[in-house]
C-alpha cells in the first residue's frame, strides 16, 4: 500500500497514489512560494520597463497605461492559478478533494481521521467509479439516473453570497479609519493605476479585479492555505490563512479590509466545506467595490470628522459581525447540522507542525519586508 512517508498522520494515499487532503506543510510551502513568485514576478517586469525606458523608467506614461495595467494584474493572479496546480501535480494531490472544489455539504460529518477503517475497506469506501454504474434489467442496459438539483447546497451558496455585501459596506468604515490613522504618520496614498471610468473598461475590471481573484486567490488561500492549516486548529487556520491573504497584497491601504475579508471567506469555507462559497463572496465583494469605483461612490469619511469615523468604524464592525453571525447560523441551518463545523481533522506531527510554522515564519518576514517597503514608498514626493 502506498502511504506517504512524510504525512504519517494523514490518511493513506488513494488507490491512484494521489493525496485527498492538505497539510500544514503544504500550507507554509504554498504561502512562501506565491510570495517568491509574486516578487519575483514584479521585479522582472520592473527589469523590462528598465532596460526598455532606462532609469527613468518610474516616470513613464507605461506605468499609467491602463491596457498594460490590466495585463499585469491578469498575469499575476494567472501566476497563483498554475502555481495551485503546478504544486498539486509535484505533489501528487487530488486537488478537487483537497480543495473541496464541489457543492457545499449536506451529509453527516466525516469518520475522523485520526480513527481511519482499515485501508481496504477505506479504499472502497472512497473510491469512485471512472462512469456512472449502469443497471441491467431483463437484458436490457439503463443508465444511471442524473443527479437531482442540489436545492439545499444552492441555497447555502446564495446566502454566502449576502456576506459580501456586508464585507463591504462594513469592513470600509475599519479600513478608513486604519488609512486616516496611516495618514497621522504622514503617509500619502499611492493613485490606483486602473481606472474604471468607462464602461469597456468597467467589464475588463470584472474580468481582472473580480473573476480571476475570485478563483485563483480562492484555491491558494482557501484552498491550500486554510486546508493545510486546519490541522492546527480552526482559530489559527482562519487568522494564519487570513494574515496570509492580507499580507500578499502588499498594500497597506487594504490591509484591514483583507484581513477581515478573509476572517469571513475562511469561515465560510469551513462551514459549507466548499470553495465555491468563498469564490462566490469574494466575487460580489469585488464587484460591489468596482460599481462603487465606476459611480465614483468610492469616498467613505467625505465630511464625516476623523472621531466620528472611528465610531462608525466600531460600530458598523460589530453590526457586521452580528450580521455574518446569522448568515453563518443560517447556513447551517440550512446545511441540517447546526453544530457548525464538525470535520475531524488529526493534530500534525510536532516535526511537521515546525516545518509548516518555519516556512509561514519565513514568507510572513518576507510579505512584512514588502509591505513596509510600500508603506515607506508613501513618504516619497510623487512622481
Amino acid at each position: 500500500m502506498n502511504y506517504n512517508s512524510q504525512q504519517p498522520n494523514y490518511r493513506p494515499a488513494s488507490p491512484q497514489g494521489k493525496r485527498g487532503r492538505f497539510n500544514p506543510v503544504d500550507a507554509g510551502r504554498i504561502f512562501l512560494f506565491v510570495i517568491s513568485a509574486f516578487v519575483a514576478f514584479q521585479l522582472l517586469w520592473e527589469m523590462i520597463l528598465m532596460a526598455v525606458y532606462g532609469p527613468a523608467y518610474a516616470e513613464s506614461e507605461i506605468l499609467k497605461d491602463f491596457t498594460f495595467n490590466i495585463i499585469i494584474n491578469a498575469v499575476g493572479q494567472l501566476i497563483f492559478l498554475g502555481i495551485f496546480f503546478l504544486y498539486c501535480y509535484t505533489k501528487n494531490i487530488n486537488y478537487k478533494k483537497a480543495a473541496f472544489i464541489t457543492l457545499p455539504h449536506l451529509e453527516a460529518p466525516l469518520v475522523p481521521a485520526a480513527e481511519p477503517p482499515p485501508p481496504f475497506v477505506e479504499y472502497q469506501a472512497q473510491a469512485e467509479p471512472p462512469f456512472p454504474e449502469n443497471k441491467t434489467e431483463g437484458g436490457q442496459t439503463k443508465a444511471a439516473p442524473a443527479k437531482k438539483f442540489n436545492k439545499p447546497a444552492v441555497l447555502q451558496l446564495l446566502v454566502a453570497a449576502l456576506a459580501a455585501g456586508i464585507c463591504l459596506f462594513g469592513f470600509m468604515y475599519s479600513n478608513a479609519a486604519f488609512e486616516e490613522l496611516l495618514k497621522l504618520t504622514g503617509y500619502t496614498p499611492r493613485a490606483f493605476p486602473l481606472d474604471f471610468d468607462t464602461f469597456p473598461r468597467f467589464l475588463a475590471g470584472i474580468l481582472v479585479a473580480c473573476l480571476l481573484p475570485a478563483v485563483c486567490e480562492e484555491l491558494i488561500f482557501r484552498g491550500i492555505i486554510l486546508r493545510g492549516l486546519r490541522g492546527l486548529g480552526k482559530v489559527p487556520a482562519v487568522l494564519l490563512s487570513a494574515a496570509a491573504f492580507s499580507l500578499v497584497h502588499m498594500s497597506p491601504m487594504q490591509t484591514v479590509h483583507q484581513f477581515l475579508l478573509g476572517v469571513v471567506l475562511a469561515i465560510v469555507a469551513l462551514e459549507t466545506r466548499s470553495i465555491l462559497a468563498p469564490m462566490l463572496i469574494h466575487f460580489v465583494n469585488n464587484l460591489l467595490a468596482l460599481i462603487l469605483v465606476y459611480a465614483r461612490a468610492d469616498e467613505v469619511f467625505g465630511n464625516v470628522s476623523v472621531w466620528a469615523g472611528y465610531l462608525l468604524a466600531i460600530l458598523t464592525l460589530i453590526a457586521s459581525a452580528a450580521l455574518i453571525y446569522l448568515i453563518i447560523r443560517l447556513i447551517r441551518k440550512i446545511r441540517g447540522t447546526p453544530e457548525g463545523d464538525t470535520e475531524q481533522v488529526p493534530a500534525p506531527h510536532q516535526q511537521e507542525k515546525s516545518r509548516a510554522l518555519m516556512f509561514l515564519g519565513i514568507g510572513g518576514l518576507f510579505a512584512l519586508l514588502m509591505w513596509f517597503l510600500a508603506f515607506a514608498s508613501g513618504f516619497l514626493p510623487p512622481t
